[in-house]
Formats: C-alpha cells, structure tokens, sequence
C-alpha cells in the first residue's frame, strides 16, 4: 500500500488506497513486544472478524536493530531491541498493516533520518505531524509529547535524542490549520499523550495535556485515540469518544490495548469493543 508523501519529517499532507467501508484497530503501547501484539491482534480478529489496518499511538519501538534501539530514550534496564527484527524478517505476522505514530521512548533518530513512509515491510511511520487517508478512515495524528520547555520555544529544539521526543507548538498549529481544509474533517486523531480533564492516573492525579484538549475540541474528531498511560479508559469530549489504550495483551478474562472500530459506507464511526 504506497504512500504519497507530503511533509516526511514535520509530518504533512499524504494519501493512501482507500476502499469502502473499513474495520480497523487501534492499538496502545507496543514497547517492543510484537509477538505479544501478534497474540492480542489474533484475539481480536476472532471477536470482531478482520480489519484492514492497525493503527499504533506511539511507544512502538520499532527497532530494526541495535543501532535504532540506541535512540530510544529511557532508563537503560528498560532499553531493548525487541521483537520488530522477527516483524521485519516476516517472522511475527500481524496480519494487516501497522501504522503508527511516536511516543516519549522510539527510536527517533532513525526515524528523523528515513523521514515519513515505510519503516518495514507492511510498517509505516506516519509522521511528526499530518493528516492522511488510510481506506477512507482520515487519521489526523502528531507525534511526540508535550514539554513546557521545548514545545514552547520559538522553534523546535532537537539536538539530541530527549528533546526529538517532543512536539512543537508550530506542529500543533499547522495540524490544526491543516484539519480546517482536509476534505472530510478528521475521523481518528491519534496522540501519543492524553487529552486533559478525562482521567487521573493509578494514583488519583489527573493527567493528561490541555493543548490536546483543545485539538479535539478543534478538530472534532468522531475517536481520538492515545496511549502513553498504559490503562484502557473510554470518555467523551463533545461529539469525540476519546479511546485510552492500555498495552496489548490477551488475559482469559479480556483483552487489553486492543479497540476495535468500524467506519462504514456513510461516514459514521462506531467503536465495536
């Protein structure tokens, strides 16, 4: 499934093969774990039957090797190359294509270099930023988290490996003024961090970034998809069913990570699980 690019590194406007009605899954934190991924995406498929793509909101880490896990950032006991070697040699089938944005531990420096389009075989990096069509589905999506001290300066500030694991507050603006012209608006907006005011931690803290509030109040996505906090939770904001994601994992009670979403023939989007 090609791409056409329009924006590589700083994200931008592209187009994939679209198709009629489409069943996809979005996906939380892989951190590396694709077999456990293959697993929970199996489970699903015998729930809800097969979807066409599978979209990840970041902490992928989709190391080829030891050179990209390198770039990831995080305390070292935490550090692996993982399983995507076995993804890329066709070892772990997935069994549709991954799309996926970056979180606060990829290898960004590797993914900075090769810029927006396939990482792998049946792998693809959407982007710093941007807005794409992938099977009529219009996925708006910015990598990255927020840090008040990087994303707000006048212009990014990447010169090392930490400070690539921010989004810019550039990036932000030109999504959303983006989104304004997309024809259809945006179905999926996918964020690495939380939206504020829909949930506290395991702690009773309430997280989440009032800057992504704002986007989905913006753009008005039907589902805005993120990970990052590792706990499935489903709120709404307005018209949009904001969908957290936990890990993927399939216990004999439930499986965890793993939503399943359907956008049919007219447009609407209904979340099946």
């Amino acid at each position: 499934m090609p791409l056409k690019l329009g924006g590589c590194q700083r994200g931008g406007l592209f187009s994939l093969t679209e198709a009629m009605g489409t069943k996809f899954a979005l996906v939380g934190d892989i951190h590396g774990n694709f077999e456990v991924l293959a697993e929970a995406l199996d489970a699903a498929r015998g729930r809800w039957g097969a979807f066409e793509f599978v979209l990840a909101a970041g902490d992928v880490e989709p190391n080829r090797g030891h050179d990209d896990h390198l770039g990831v950032v995080g305390p070292s006991r935490y550090r692996k190359v993982g399983d995507f070697p076995r993804v890329a040699a066709g070892e772990i089938v997935l069994g549709a294509p991954l799309y996926f944005i970056a979180g606060n531990h990829d290898p960004y420096p590797a993914l900075d270099r090769a810029g927006a389009g396939e990482w792998a075989p049946g792998v693809w990096w959407l982007g710093r930023w941007g807005i794409t069509t992938i099977h009529k589905v219009n996925v708006g999506f910015l990598s990255g988290i927020y840090s008040p001290k990087y994303s707000d300066t006048p212009e990014p500030e990447r010169n090392n490996a930490k400070q690539r694991t921010y989004w810019h507050r550039s990036e932000l603006e030109q999504l959303t003024r983006t989104a304004r012209r997309y024809h259809g608006g945006v179905d999926v907006l996918v964020t690495h961090d939380w939206p504020s005011d829909v949930g506290t931690n395991k702690a009773g803290i309430p997280v989440g970034d009032p800057y992504l509030r704002q986007l989905a109040l913006n753009l008005r996505p039907k589902v805005h998809a993120c990970g990052h906090m590792h706990y499935d939770q489903q709120v709404r904001i307005g018209p949009t069913q904001v969908v957290c994601l936990a890990k993927p994992r399939n216990t004999p009670d439930r499986l965890h990570g793993v939503v399943v979403a359907e956008r049919d023939r007219r447009g609407n989007l209904r979340i099946l699980a």
